[in-house]
C-alpha cells in the first residue's frame, strides 16, 4: 500500500490509499507510529496537495474517533503534532484544512493540558482565535460556526483546569476567557446589525446567533470568575443594543438575542453565590441599570420587559436589598407586563414567565400570573388542575412573602401573627397538595408526572410548621433542663425533614444543577435549625467544665446532639466552620476524626446569606464569638428571621 501511494501522481487514488492505510492502522496497535508519521509528512504544503492535505486531517480524526483512540491521543498529544497542526492554521485562504485543524486540536490540547505548560496551551488557543476570526469571512455555515464552539469548549476546559489546580495560573485563563467572550459578544452585534432593511434574519443567521448564544452559556460555572467577566460584557452588549439598533433590528433579533442574555445573565448572577465584592456589586449595579433602560424604552415585548424586571428583583435578592418598597416596585413592573401578555392572550409566554418567577422567588409575578391564567383553561383537565394548583401555591406563598418583608420582629407580643402567617401559608400548600391530588385521581396515567410537586410542596408545608415550631420554643422555659426534651424534639423534626430533602434529591435522579442547588440550600437550612434549635438553650452552660452541663449531657442526649453536629458537619462548607462543630463534638464526648464531607453541597445565589447564618450561629454556640449570646431565645429568634428573609426559590425541576 505504501509502495503504491509513493508511486502515484494521482491526487484522488493517493486520498483513497491514505484513507485505506490509515483504516488498517487503526485495527493494529503496531502499526499506529508508522502511519502517524506518515499522515504527518503529507500535512508538508510544499509536498502535499490541497486535497491530500485534507484527506490526512481526515484521517487523523478517523484515528481520533476510533476504539484505540485513547492510545492514538497519545501519540498525537506532542509538540510536533502542534507545530503541525498550527501551521495549517495560519495558511491564508484554507478554510477548510482549517477547521480540520481545529477539529483535531480540539482532541488533543485537553490530554496536553496534563504534560504541556499551562501558559502554552493557553497561548496556542489565543493563536487559534486570531484564525478564526478569519474564518468568519467564509461563505459556508459549519466553517463560520463550528470553530467558535471548538473554542468555547477549549476555553472552558482551560478554565476547569485552572480552577482543579491551585498552583495553575489562573491569569491566563480568565484573561484568555475575556477575550473570547469579548469576540463572541462583538461578532453577535456583528451579526444583529448587518441588515438593518431586513423585516426578518435568514434562517442561517439566526442559527448563528443561537450557537454563539450557546457558547457563552456554557462558560457558565466554569470558574468563578467567568460570572463576573459576562456579567460586565454583557452590560455593554445591553447598552449598545438599546441605543445602537433601529427600530426594525429590535423586533427582528429580539426573541433570539435579549431574552438569551436575560437568561445568561440570571445563571451568571445565580452562579455568583459567594459574597459579592466591591467590583461585583458596581458590575451588578450597571446590570439594573441597563435592564431598566430596556424595561423603560418602550421598543421591547412585554415578555422581554417581564424577564428584565426580573432581573431586577434578583439582583435585589443577591446584593442584600429585601427593602419591601424596593421588591414591591420592581414586583409591580413584571406584574404590568404580564398583564399586557395575558390581555393580548399570550398564555404560553405568561406561563414561562410565572415560572421564571417562582424560580426566583418573585412570588407576587408568579401569583399574578397563575392567577389570571387558571380562568383562562376551560375544560378540566390536567393542565387546569396544575394551574389551579400553581395559583394556591404562589398565592400562599406570596402572602407570605409580603409578611416577612414587613420586618415584624419575633418580640413577644408579635410571635402570634409569625405562627398565624406561617401556619396559614402552611395550610394553603396542605390544600393546593390536596387539590391536586383530588383532581388527578381518576387520571392515573398522569399522577406520576406530579410526584415531585406534590411532595415538594408537602416538604415545604413542613418546613413552615417546623419554623412555628422553634417560634414557639421562644415562649418557652428559661430552666434548660425542663425545656432540654421539647427543644430535643423539635430538633429531630428538623432533622428528619433534611433528610427528607435528602431522599427527595436522590430519586429524582434526572434533576437539573439548579434545582439540586437549591434543594440543597433547603437542606441546610433543615440541619442548621435543627443544630440552633438543639444547642440554643444550652449556650450558657457550653463551658466543658460546667457540671451543669454535663448533667443535661446524659448518653441519650448525648447522642441525640452528636447526630445533628455530624449532619452540619457533612453539610457545612466552610473548614473553620467544620473545624469549630468538631472541637464541639469532642466537647460532649464524641469522636468526630473519621467524619468528612460526603459531598460538598451546591448553592443557589443567597447561599453567601445561608453560608453567613451558619457561621453566626455555630459562632454563638462554640464560643468562638466576640458578643457570644447569653440567652438562648436571642440566638434562636435571630436565626430563624434572618433565615425565613432568605427568598424561598422552586426548583427549576417543579415545572
Amino acid at each position: 500500500g505504501l509502495k503504491h501511494l509513493t508511486d502515484s501522481h494521482e491526487d484522488d487514488f493517493s486520498a483513497v490509499m491514505l484513507i485505506s492505510l490509515t483504516k488498517i492502522a487503526s485495527k493494529w496497535m503496531l502499526l499506529l507510529p508508522a502511519q502517524i508519521e506518515l499522515l504527518l509528512s503529507s500535512l508538508s504544503e510544499e509536498r502535499s496537495p490541497p486535497r491530500l492535505q485534507l484527506a490526512s486531517l481526515k484521517c487523523l480524526r478517523l484515528l481520533l474517533a476510533e476504539e484505540e483512540g485513547s492510545s492514538c491521543l497519545l501519540l498525537l498529544s506532542n509538540p510536533e503534532m502542534h507545530d503541525k497542526l498550527l501551521g495549517v492554521l495560519n495558511r491564508p485562504k484554507t478554510h477548510e484544512l482549517q477547521l480540520q485543524a481545529l477539529r483535531i486540536l480540539h482532541k488533543i490540547l485537553p490530554v496536553a493540558l496534563a504534560a504541556s505548560s499551562f501558559e502554552e496551551i493557553t497561548e496556542t488557543i489565543r493563536k487559534q482565535l486570531v484564525v478564526v476570526k478569519d474564518m468568519l469571512r467564509s461563505s459556508r455555515m459549519s466553517i463560520r460556526v463550528l470553530p467558535i464552539d471548538i473554542l468555547a469548549d477549549l476555553c472552558g476546559k482551560v478554565l476547569g483546569g485552572a480552577k482543579a489546580k491551585a498552583t495553575t495560573p489562573v491569569e491566563a485563563a480568565v484573561s484568555l476567557a475575556s477575550v473570547l467572550i469579548s469576540f463572541i459578544l462583538d461578532r453577535l452585534f456583528q451579526l444583529v446589525t448587518a441588515h438593518a432593511d431586513d423585516i426578518r434574519a435568514s434562517a442561517a443567521e439566526s442559527f448563528e446567533v443561537k450557537r454563539l448564544l450557546y457558547s457563552l452559556s456554557t462558560l457558565v460555572g466554569k470558574h468563578p470568575e467567568v460570572p463576573r467577566l459576562l456579567l460586565k460584557s454583557i452590560s455593554s452588549f445591553i447598552s449598545d443594543f438599546v441605543t445602537k439598533t433601529t427600530d426594525t433590528m429590535r423586533r427582528t433579533v429580539e426573541s433570539d438575542v435579549l431574552v438569551s442574555v436575560s437568561k445568561i445573565a440570571a445563571s451568571c448572577m445565580a452562579a455568583a453565590f459567594e459574597a459579592p465584592d466591591a467590583e461585583m456589586l458596581r458590575i451588578l449595579d450597571v446590570l439594573k441599570l441597563q435592564a431598566e433602560n430596556v424595561c423603560h424604552c418602550g421598543h421591547f415585548g412585554s415578555f422581554t420587559c417581564l424577564l428584565y424586571a426580573l432581573l431586577l428583583h434578583q439582583h435585589s435578592s443577591i446584593c442584600g436589598s429585601r427593602n419591601a418598597p424596593v421588591l414591591l416596585l420592581e414586583d409591580r413592573y413584571a406584574s404590568d407586563f404580564a398583564d399586557k401578555m395575558l390581555a393580548r392572550n399570550s398564555c404560553w409566554n405568561s406561563y414561562k414567565a410565572g415560572k421564571i418567577a417562582a424560580c426566583q422567588g418573585a412570588w407576587s409575578t408568579a401569583a399574578s400570573v397563575f392567577s389570571q391564567l387558571t380562568p383562562k383553561v376551560q375544560s378540566p383537565s390536567s393542565s387546569s388542575s396544575w394551574l389551579e394548583f400553581l395559583s394556591l401555591f404562589s398565592t400562599s406563598e406570596r402572602q407570605l412573602q409580603l409578611f416577612l418583608l414587613k420586618g415584624v420582629s419575633l418580640e413577644t407580643r408579635r410571635r402570634r401573627e409569625h405562627t398565624e402567617n406561617l401556619l396559614t401559608a402552611s395550610d394553603a400548600l396542605s390544600t393546593a397538595k390536596r387539590v391536586l391530588l383530588l383532581l388527578l385521581l381518576a387520571a392515573s396515567d398522569t399522577m406520576c408526572t406530579f410526584r415531585f410537586q406534590i411532595w415538594f410542596s408537602e416538604l415545604r408545608a413542613k418546613f413552615l410548621t417546623a419554623v412555628v415550631d422553634a417560634i414557639e420554643l421562644l415562649d418557652g422555659y428559661k430552666n434548660p433542663v425542663s425545656c432540654s426534651s421539647i427543644c430535643t424534639e423539635v430538633s429531630l423534626r428538623w432533622h428528619a425533614l433534611a433528610k427528607e430533602f435528602d431522599l427527595l434529591s436522590m430519586i429524582f435522579t434526572g434533576m437539573d444543577i439548579r434545582s439540586r442547588m437549591i434543594i440543597s440550600a433547603l437542606t441546610l437550612s433543615c440541619s442548621l435549625m435543627a443544630f440552633t434549635v438543639g444547642f440554643a438553650f444550652l449556650v450558657p452552660d457550653m463551658d466543658s467544665h460546667s457540671g451543669k452541663f454535663k448533667k443535661l449531657c446524659v448518653p441519650e442526649k448525648r447522642r441525640q446532639l452528636a447526630l445533628f453536629l455530624e449532619d452540619l458537619i457533612m453539610r457545612i462548607r466552610s473548614s473553620e466552620s467544620r473545624k469549630k462543630l468538631l472541637t464541639l463534638l469532642k466537647r460532649i464526648g464524641e469522636d468526630g476524626n473519621c467524619l468528612r464531607p460526603s459531598k460538598l453541597p451546591c448553592f443557589c445565589s443567597d447561599a453567601a446569606a445561608l453560608t453567613k447564618l451558619c457561621e453566626y450561629s455555630i459562632g454563638e454556640i462554640v464560643g468562638s464569638s466576640s458578643k457570644r449570646a447569653e440567652n438562648g431565645s436571642y440566638l434562636l429568634s435571630t436565626v430563624v428571621s434572618e433565615m425565613m428573609l432568605i427568598p424561598f426559590q422552586t426548583p427549576k425541576h417543579f415545572f
